[in-house]
C-alpha cells in the first residue's frame, strides 16, 4: 500500500515558504485544521531555513511530508550552517518559529551534522 507522500526541494528564497505550504497542503489533500496547521508549521520551518541558513540563492531547501502511523509527518533540512546572520537594521520582529511548531505540534525535533533538520508530526 502506497503512503500519501510529498517530496519539494525549493530553491532557498522568500518565494519558498508559500511554494511549501502550497506544495504539501495541496500534495496531500489536507483540509480544516490539519490543513490550516500543516501549512503554518510548514511555513516557519522553511523560513527558519531561508532566512537562518546562511544559504547561497541557488541552495535548496527540502521538504518532505507523508502519513506515519497516525499522524502527519513534515521534515525540513537544508545544507546550511544553521548561524543566524546578522540584520543591517539591527534587531527585528520575528524569531518565533521554533516555539510556533513546539507549541502546535504533537512532537518535533532539530537535528544538525553537517545539515539542519527541522520536524514535526500533527496528530490526524
Amino acid at each position: 500500500m502506497d503512503v500519501p507522500s510529498v517530496t519539494l526541494r525549493l530553491p532557498a528564497s522568500t518565494a519558498a515558504p508559500r511554494a511549501a505550504r502550497r506544495g504539501v497542503v495541496d500534495g496531500l489533500a489536507l483540509e480544516g485544521e490539519l490543513a490550516d496547521s500543516t501549512a503554518l508549521l510548514v511555513s516557519e520551518a522553511v523560513t527558519n531555513s531561508v532566512l537562518h541558513a546562511s544559504l547561497d540563492p541557488g541552495e535548496l531547501v527540502h521538504v518532505d511530508a507523508w502519513w506515519s502511523k497516525d499522524c502527519l509527518r513534515v521534515e525540513v533540512c537544508d545544507q546550511g550552517a544553521g548561524l543566524r546572520r546578522p540584520s543591517p537594521a539591527g534587531p527585528r520582529e520575528g524569531g518565533h518559529g521554533l516555539r510556533i511548531i513546539g507549541r502546535l505540534a504533537e512532537r518535533w525535533g532539530v537535528s544538525s551534522n553537517g545539515h539542519t533538520r527541522v520536524w514535526f508530526e500533527l496528530a490526524c
